[in-house]
């Protein structure tokens, strides 16, 4: 099958951006980016993925979790794969990784992938995602933390899409900390200085409301759910029911019990299967959980009021005439 070229140009940050990147991530996987088209924000290595990836051969039974970084991904994957494996606990003894691929990765770890502190088989994938991905039997639960224009053209025709949104605050301090403690991110710089970058869309994956918005202005297509992080949270037997008819997959009144149980935070926490470093020495790595709290609301932790006052002004500014603020101001 012909390839479709890759619709979006990319170019160099500028000599001050990039200066800013590698002072604040001195160290880091994550410090040679590009910009392209939108204000994505990637990885050079993504470069070459991003065709790849736009080509890959879908399935009518496919279901993709999209999602801005730091919003519920992982609490999302592992719902959704237990769902449609019909809560099998032996079947998800598997880390999740290989269960339900994060399809480019290869962009963001691949160099690092034999130094990393992962299983031997999560490293293997970890430098060819899309070839693993292609490779899986079965109905195939798939993540991306790209907008839904960089992926695949027909997705939504094709696919069941689960559009994963967190209130830009709570997004902002989570994402502030994975870089901070995640293997290959190596963030130096203060919080105060991480709501800059994240702002002005200088940190991987670039512009939030670009990617927000690629997801809000399709939530009505009915191969598309757009979930809230807050309403998971706020009821996650409801979610369940909601995702079992969307992906046309029934679960039992148990079935779903035992799910509910399977995704308390806690449990998810402790789970090495769903929790990417559940099991390491982590003070030894000089790094902190992947799951670190999982709660709404814990950006007053963190912002000052006369922050909480300026991300106000701008959250208004940036959801005027989409229908976004009613959802997010409350938050």
């Amino acid at each position: 099958m012909a390839t479709k070229p890759f619709p979006f140009k990319w170019e160099e940050l500028t000599a001050e951006e990039t200066a800013r990147v590698q002072a604040d991530f001195p160290e880091s996987a994550v410090n040679d980016l590009v910009r392209y088209e939108h204000g994505l924000i990637m990885p050079r290595d993504f470069i070459g993925i991003d065709e790849k990836l736009y080509n890959f051969t879908l399935r009518d039974d496919d279901i993709w979790i999209v999602t801005y970084p730091k919003v519920g991904t992982t609490w999302t994957q592992e719902m959704v794969w237990m769902l449609v494996n019909d809560v099998d606990e032996e079947a998800g003894a598997v880390p999740q990784f290989l269960r339900s691929p994060f399809m480019e990765v290869g962009a963001i770890l691949g160099k690092m992938a034999e130094s990393s502190p992962f299983p031997q088989m999560v490293k293997e994938v970890l430098k060819d995602t899309i070839t693993y991905a292609d490779s899986l039997k079965g109905r195939r639960v798939l993540k991306s933390h790209l907008p839904l224009e960089f992926l695949p053209p027909n997705l939504t025709q094709r696919c069941k899409v689960i559009y994963v949104a967190r209130n830009p605050k709570d997004t902002c301090v989570s994402w502030f900390k994975h870089n901070q403690s995640m293997p290959g991110h190596g963030y130096v710089g203060d919080f105060a200085g991480f709501t800059e970058l994240f702002k002005t869309g200088l940190s991987l994956y670039g512009d939030y409301w670009f990617h927000i918005l690629s997801g809000w202005k399709v939530r009505n297509h009915p191969n598309v759910k757009f979930l809230w992080f807050e309403d998971m949270k706020k009821d996650q037997r409801k979610i369940i029911d909601e995702l079992c008819v969307f992906v046309n997959h029934p679960l039992t009144p148990g079935q779903v019990d035992k799910l509910v149980e399977h995704l308390k935070f806690d449990t998810m926490k402790k789970n090495p299967n769903a929790n990417p470093t559940s099991g390491m020495d982590l003070e030894a790595l000089g790094k902190t959980d992947f799951m670190r709290k999982g709660q709404v609301g814990d950006w007053k932790n963190f912002f000052t009021p006369e922050k909480t006052e300026e991300w106000a002004a701008w959250i208004e500014e940036k959801t005027k005439g989409t229908g976004l603020i009613e959802k997010i101001a409350p938050l």
